[in-house]
């Protein structure tokens, strides 16, 4: 999400900076005709063309806002069902399940039901949860996670591992080895 963040920031930026450019350059125009330097023709052309560019710019500003706190917002509520999702699931009726099951799923493959036991053998996702279980997308995600440079395979000091624990916080390196700070003593 930051990278995203990251991505829409200069865009929002650069339509931001030109809005308040223009509502400027409208303000300068306005100057000029109270002080008689700007004649009257040319400064309805110019107020013409600096509403056009300005309503031109703030449309650019509200869809670049609105797609980033769009994608925000359903990852955040996709992500907040995601993890209760199974008490939802145990808790519905018949009715909650179909609609968990429609929500959650694109295709379920049943298995002949036999003494009313329904057994799944395949699932197809829908998005955007096919995409946060992802192999690649996770790979990625881990290695956004990493300091740069960093092997994921490379555990630090305690040897090679192929996960990251991601609650660690921000310092993803070791800076202490693990038999502590003080040397250790043998036992006389």
């Amino acid at each position: 999400m930051d990278r995203q963040r990251r991505r829409a920031t200069p865009e929002i930026d650069r339509a931001k900076r030109r809005v308040t450019e223009l509502t400027d350059e409208r303000k300068r125009l306005a100057r000029g005709v109270v002080t008689g330097s700007i004649p009257e023709d040319l400064a309805h052309e110019e107020q013409t063309r600096i509403t056009g560019e300005l309503a031109s710019a703030k449309r650019v500003l509200a869809a670049s806002e609105t797609i980033y706190d769009r994608i925000e917002e359903t990852l955040t509520r996709s992500l907040a069902l995601v993890g209760q999702a199974a008490e939802v699931y145990a808790a519905g009726g018949p009715q909650i399940r179909r609609m968990s099951n429609q929500f959650f799923f694109e295709k379920l493959l049943i298995d002949d039901v036999e003494d009313d036991e329904v057994t799944v053998v395949a699932a197809t996702l829908r998005d955007p949860y096919a995409t946060l279980v992802a192999t690649d997308f996770q790979r990625r995600m881990i290695q956004n996670a990493l300091n740069p440079g960093q092997d994921p395979r490379d555990g630090g000091p305690g040897g090679p591992t192929l996960t990251v624990d991601l609650g660690r916080g921000s310092n993803m390196d070791y800076l202490v080895p693990r038999v502590g700070f003080e040397p250790t003593l043998s036992v006389v």
